[in-house]
C-alpha cells in the first residue's frame, strides 16, 4: 500500500523522504500508535468529525508532516471506505489529490517544507464524504440556511422565501453589522404562505411580503433537506464545458437530491462590474440562483489578492491583473463585494 499511496498522490521525492522519515521516528511510540488505531475505527465508521480531531492531535504533537504519515498508514481503510459507497478507483485519486494542492499551499507559505494543516477539511476526503467528480467537489449536507425553496407548479420557476425574523438592511441584505431597516415575516395557514420573497438575480430580500397559494407551491428544500453543496477547488478554470461536465456527473452520482447549493464569492452578482460578460467566472455565477447570506469579510480579498487580506489592505495592493485593478476601481466607488449562497436544481 506504501507505494500506491505515494505513487497516487503523486508526491515528489522530497515528501517520500520527509513522510519516510516521520515514520522510522515513531515506529515505536506508543502515542503514534493509538492514533492510528483510532483513525482506523473512526474511517471504517465514517465519523470525519473524530478523524479530524485525531489528525490535529498529530498535528500537535508530532508536528506537519504527521497528517501525511497518518494518511499512509490508512490508506488501506480509505481505500475500503470508498469501495463500500460503490465509489471507484478514479473518483477516489481525483478525490484525494486535493491533498497534494494543500500540501503545495503548505509549501509555498513555509519555504518549500513538506506539510498539511488542513486536517479537518481534508477529513471529509479521507472519509468519502466529499467527492470530486471533474472540476468540482460535491458532498451531501443538511442545507441549515435562512430560504425555503419551492417551484411553481403553474410555471416550473423555482420561487425563494426568506424565513421569518430575518434582520434586513434597506438593500435586503443580512443586518449583520448595519442597523436593520426591516425584519422578513412569514405567516403560513392550512392554504396561504406570505412571506418576504428573495430576487434570485441579485440575491437581495424584498421588504414588502407577498402571499402565495400553497396548492400552487411544490417544497424543494428548507433548511432540513439534505442538499449537494458544491466546492470549488483552486486549480484549473472554471470552463463552461469542464463545469457541465461536472454537474452531470454529480446528477448520476446523486439521483435522489433535488438540489446543488454553493456559498462563494464567484456568486456575488457584483462580477458583472469587474468581469468581462464572458467570462468563466461570470458564466458560472449567472447559473445560479442566488440569495444573502451572513459573512464577515467578502471572500475575494483573499481569492483575488491574497490570504489574509482585508478590503483596505486590498487597496493599497500594486494590481498584477486586469480583475485586481477593475475590483480596486469599483471600491473606490463604493461598491461592496458579497460571499452569496446560490442553488441550482438537480432533479
Amino acid at each position: 500500500m506504501e507505494c500506491r499511496y505515494f505513487d497516487e498522490l503523486q508526491f515528489s521525492a522530497d515528501h517520500n523522504r520527509d513522510i519516510k522519515a516521520l515514520g522510522k521516528i515513531l515506529k515505536d511510540n506508543p502515542e503514534h500508535a493509538s492514533l492510528i488505531e483510532q483513525g482506523r475505527s473512526a474511517i471504517t465508521v465514517s465519523d470525519a468529525g473524530e478523524l479530524a480531531k485525531l489528525l490535529s492531535s498529530g498535528l500537535a504533537q508530532f508536528g506537519p508532516v504527521y497528517p501525511l504519515l497518518a494518511i499512509k498508514c490508512w490508506h488501506e481503510e480509505i481505500c475500503a471506505a470508498y469501495q463500500r459507497k460503490g465509489i471507484g478507483d478514479q473518483i477516489r485519486i481525483a478525490t484525494l489529490s486535493d491533498i497534494k494542492l494543500w500540501m503545495q499551499a503548505y509549501e509555498k507559505a513555509h519555504d518549500g517544507q513538506t506539510g498539511l494543516e488542513q486536517v479537518y477539511w481534508i477529513s471529509r476526503h479521507l472519509c468519502a464524504k466529499i467527492l470530486r467528480l471533474g472540476r468540482l467537489q460535491y458532498e451531501p449536507r443538511i442545507f441549515s440556511q435562512h430560504v425555503r425553496i419551492y417551484r411553481d407548479n403553474r410555471s416550473a420557476n423555482l420561487l425563494t422565501l426568506a424565513e421569518g425574523n430575518l434582520c434586513c438592511t434597506e438593500l435586503g441584505y443580512p443586518a449583520s453589522e448595519e442597523p436593520a431597516s426591516f425584519t422578513t415575516d412569514w405567516y403560513e395557514d392550512a392554504t396561504i404562505i406570505t412571506a418576504c420573497q428573495v430576487d434570485t438575480l441579485n440575491a437581495r430580500i424584498l421588504s414588502k411580503p407577498t402571499t402565495f397559494l400553497k396548492a400552487d407551491l411544490l417544497p424543494l428544500a428548507d433548511k432540513n433537506t439534505e442538499v449537494v453543496f458544491i466546492h470549488i477547488p483552486a486549480e484549473g478554470k472554471l470552463d463552461k464545458e469542464a463545469v457541465d461536465e461536472s454537474l452531470s456527473k454529480a446528477k448520476e452520482q446523486f439521483p435522489s437530491h433535488c438540489l446543488f447549493f454553493c456559498v462563494s464569492w464567484l456568486l456575488d452578482p457584483a462580477l458583472l462590474l469587474v468581469a468581462p460578460q464572458e467570462s468563466n467566472i461570470v458564466s458560472f455565477m449567472l447559473r445560479f440562483a442566488k440569495f444573502p447570506v451572513p459573512f464577515q469579510e467578502a471572500q475575494i480579498f483573499e481569492r483575488v489578492f491574497a490570504k489574509g487580506l482585508t478590503k483596505e489592505e486590498c487597496m493599497l495592493v500594486q494590481p498584477t491583473s486586469s480583475l485586481q485593478a477593475n475590483i480596486q476601481r469599483e471600491l473606490a466607488k463604493g461598491t461592496e463585494f458579497r460571499t452569496i449562497g446560490g442553488f441550482i436544481p438537480c432533479l
